[in-house]
């Protein structure tokens, strides 16, 4: 129980640092202690915020959910912290990071949801899939968007012109017709393609597009065929591989009756976090190559187990081949029985490891700490340093060496009998930048140290017997008096000998019958790889050698395209999973009703609003749809005029009836509108229809609580309270002005005036007679209550019995001096002696305890 209760406080202490604004704090307690925190174990964590309705009730949540809460932790510099310091296992915890998500977009901070998607798609890989994702939904609504326009446009025509189109026939569907065997037409004489009228012509009917699709690609998908035509190559890559705009490929096919009950079986399973992938069009694309690469993968090995098997000597050099690894190329020339030390060759290979190797200036906590000092979250120290500075260094190494190791590499495979050498050329910034992000995305930072093939290079040899040869004199010349000081063997990677470890794609039972063949012969692309360390002018850099058969060599060219394609489907797969759960409901709440997110929804999607299931769900507390875009400062005028008055998005009765609507506490949206909107003109969006009678209505009534919407306005600190105010008293009669001014809420029992103190920093003579009753020279009790006197919600007892004068202070503000002053000259003096010497409840309990 102590040790559960000492967990709990190492978070709540980080949280606390947090809400202080302490970065420096929140790094040391986690660096310390990160191992006996339980990431998954929501705890209370009370914080106090005079904005926030003067209270906040304690929430019970996790320690990342806290640091994105605005209520809490609220520092979203030490979740990003958290979350790039590794702590926390993201995979292991996805539910903690969900849920922090949640919180974020459930109090719309903009920056803590960022952060977190950010992460969410911290790789390479993932981002390529979220933005193919994005492009597949965008490029749907274009073309439906333009489908509908395409349809209202041809009833137009059929209005005026209808004797010109055959008997049956409707506009549309002759333009239709037109455009479908023009793109087929296009298709089967492999021309380029138009995105957006091949996508429009498939939506009008997909079964004639993807029949004429898949058939061109079935016809061009032969191994030799392909190979030997660069022309259907550039037609496949442009239009079929690289092209990520064609919406028939992420279209989702009708399973058989045997697949579906599959998938009802692994629905109704307990376990619901595996879901049964559904089968896309790319599928049919990927069952042709596989078949195409399975042809060659046979003829391939029938080839290799016809050289192996031909004699003994052959069979001898496969074997050889399988066996050669790193302790071939570090044994001892002498041949002296002192044994070899191999534990450095186990170590990770790195460019970083040699003394003389590409260091990093900067090691991981360095960098973090710098990010969390930084007043720029968006600025990511660990990753601008790893993928851009320390890899710059290192290919600025590449460059710098490049020449001398591709001459001695040319020199040393001179002498070998039938090999060709082909140098590589340096690998790019993106290249590098893509390796690191993806298959070493798990590994020390910084990452980009485990590309160890920017230098590179190739031999190819005719058959295994000159590999093996050459495999042999390599090593040989390596260990040499002439090399040894410059090269110096660090891995060494062996295809042929993982398929001897049960590593082969093949099944060999038969052939282990036969002694001759008891070995694996491998189907697939096998090479060699040796890395080599090579040193230069007291500088070293880690480059790579690969030894190649050339039957192995030419099919791996031959089979390039078939390889992408298939390879392609986990990607679709993927992304199609990422687009089922970034709909436009959820994409709706990340935006936040941030402008340029918001700018973005309404340009792509705008037939997706009225659809949309969010804009008919009421939130926690009731609000509808416009009363939350009202209750959020994000909103400008701009977009919110187009939005909600344009008829393009929503119909002008679904407004109306959503602002004549009040929340669970009576609250309509032009009172949240009030206390949040940066202009007058924006506020005015939420009024409801003047023809309307409720419009008065909202302007003349009060809400569960006891708030008026001048209750809401004084809290507005975007817009000139006063001008704020001058425009209402034209909409609420003078008799509910006086009645509201005096009115104190139910919930800490403030006046409006009470209400300015605390929200608006400056004041002046005319704010305050807007919001004094008529009699305030002689209203006593206006000027002497005290908050919570009789309030029904008590969450906060520091403020419990404080009057007008102690909610002054409240807020630190440099002209405190000058609004007493004001104060002083409206406050009857009677009443101002009084409020001067009078405790708030806190003070009167000590005093009573002493």
């Amino acid at each position: 129980m102590c040790d559960i209760l000492n967990k709990r406080r190492i978070c709540i202490d980080a949280c606390r640092y947090a809400s202080q604004k302490n970065g420096v704090s929140f790094m040391k307690i986690l660096q310390k202690k990160y191992k006996r925190i339980k990431w998954d174990e929501p705890f209370e964590f009370k914080t106090y915020n005079i904005y926030m309705y003067l209270c906040v009730k304690c929430k019970k949540d996790t320690l990342l959910a806290h640091l994105v809460c605005p209520l809490t932790g609220n520092n979203v510099k030490c979740a990003k912290y958290l979350l790039e310091a590794g702590f926390m296992d993201l995979k292991k915890y996805q539910e903690v990071f969900d849920g922090a998500l949640q919180t974020a977009i459930s109090f719309q901070n903009t920056p803590g949801i960022k952060i977190l998607l950010a992460e969410k798609f911290s790789s390479k890989e993932k981002k390529v899939m979220r933005d193919y994702a994005m492009k597949q939904m965008v490029e749907k609504s274009k073309c439906k968007q333009l489908y509908t326009e395409l349809k209202r446009q041809a009833k137009l025509i059929e209005k005026t012109k209808s004797d010109q189109t055959k008997p049956g026939q409707t506009v549309l569907s002759l333009i239709m017709e037109v455009l479908t065997k023009t793109m087929i037409a296009m298709i089967n004489k492999g021309k380029i393609l138009s995105n957006d009228v091949f996508n429009l012509c498939w939506l009008h009917n997909k079964n004639k597009m993807e029949d004429a699709m898949l058939q061109k690609c079935e016809e061009l998908l032969n191994v030799e065929k392909l190979y030997n035509n660069i022309n259907d190559q550039k037609w496949l890559e442009e239009c079929v591989m690289d092209n990520r705009n064609l919406l028939l490929w992420m279209n989702e096919v009708k399973g058989s009756e045997h697949e579906n009950k599959e998938e009802n079986i692994i629905t109704n399973n307990k376990d619901q976090n595996e879901t049964f992938e559904k089968r896309l069009k790319w599928h049919d694309l990927q069952t042709k190559c596989i078949k195409e690469i399975e042809k060659a993968e046979k003829k391939l090995k029938k080839a290799l187990e016809k050289e192996i098997t031909s004699s003994k000597e052959s069979l001898d050099n496969y074997e050889k081949l399988t066996q050669f690894n790193i302790r071939s190329c570090v044994q001892s020339l002498d041949n002296s029985k002192e044994p070899i030390q191999f534990e450095s060759l186990t170590k990770e290979c790195r460019q970083d490891n040699d003394l003389d190797g590409v260091k990093s200036i900067f090691n991981e906590q360095e960098l973090l700490k710098m990010q969390i000092n930084s007043v720029d979250m968006a600025f990511n120290f660990k990753y601008i340093y790893d993928f851009e500075v320390y890899l710059n260094d290192l290919l600025a190494r590449a460059h710098i060496m490049n020449d001398h190791f591709q001459t001695e590499m040319e020199n040393i495979f001179r002498s070998c009998e039938g090999c060709k050498f082909k140098p590589g050329p340096i690998k790019t910034h993106n290249q590098c930048k893509l390796k690191a992000q993806i298959e070493y995305k798990d590994k020390n930072f910084p990452k980009s140290a485990h590309i160890i093939d920017v230098l590179r290079c190739q031999a190819t040899f005719p058959n295994i017997e000159r590999l093996v040869q050459g495999l042999e004199n390599f090593t040989s010349l390596i260990r040499s008096p002439q090399y040894r000081k410059k090269f110096k063997v660090v891995r060494v990677t062996n295809g042929f000998e993982d398929a001897q470890q049960g590593k082969s794609d093949n099944d060999n039972d038969k052939n282990k019958e036969n002694k001759m063949t008891s070995l694996n012969i491998p189907q697939k692309y096998k090479d060699v790889t040796i890395n080599l360390l090579f040193k230069k002018d007291e500088k070293s850099i880690v480059g790579e050698v690969q030894f190649l058969l050339k039957n192995m060599s030419d099919m791996k060219h031959k089979l390039h395209p078939f390889y992408k394609i298939s390879r392609q489907e986990s990607f679709l797969q993927d992304s199609f999973k990422i687009m089922n759960k970034l709909s436009f409901d959820k994409q709706l709440q990340i935006a936040s009703f941030n402008r340029r997110d918001m700018a973005n929804l309404m340009f792509y999607f705008p037939n997706e609003f009225r659809r949309a299931s969010l804009i008919q769900l009421t939130g926690p507390n009731g609000e509808n749809f416009i009363s939350q875009m009202a209750n959020n400062s994000n909103v400008t005028y701009d977009y919110a005029n187009v939005l909600l008055r344009s008829g393009d998005f929503f119909s002008g009765e679904f407004v109306q009836s959503q602002l004549i609507t009040a929340d669970a506490k009576g609250t309509y949206a032009l009172m949240h509108a009030l206390s949040k909107q940066r202009s007058i003109e924006c506020i005015k969006l939420f009024i409801p229809s003047p023809s309307n009678e409720t419009d008065k209505f909202v302007w003349n009534t009060l809400n569960n609580e006891g708030y008026s919407c001048i209750s809401f306005a004084v809290r507005n600190t975007n817009v000139n309270v006063l001008e704020l105010l001058n425009w209402m008293k034209e909409e609420i009669s003078k008799g509910n002005w006086q009645k509201f001014i005096e009115t104190r809420d139910t919930n800490q029992g403030l006046t409006p005036l009470m209400n300015a103190l605390i929200y608006q920093s400056e004041l002046n003579d005319d704010i305050i007679k807007a919001l004094i009753p008529k009699n305030y020279e002689q209203n006593h009790e206006f000027w002497e209550h005290n908050c919570n006197e009789y309030g029904v919600n008590t969450f906060f007892e520091d403020f419990i019995g404080k009057n007008i004068l102690h909610l002054m202070f409240e807020k630190t503000l440099p002209n405190i001096e000058e609004r007493l002053k004001l104060m002083k000259k409206y406050v009857p003096d009677e009443s101002w002696e009084n409020l001067v010497v009078t405790p708030d409840e806190v003070e009167l309990k000590k005093r009573n305890k002493a």
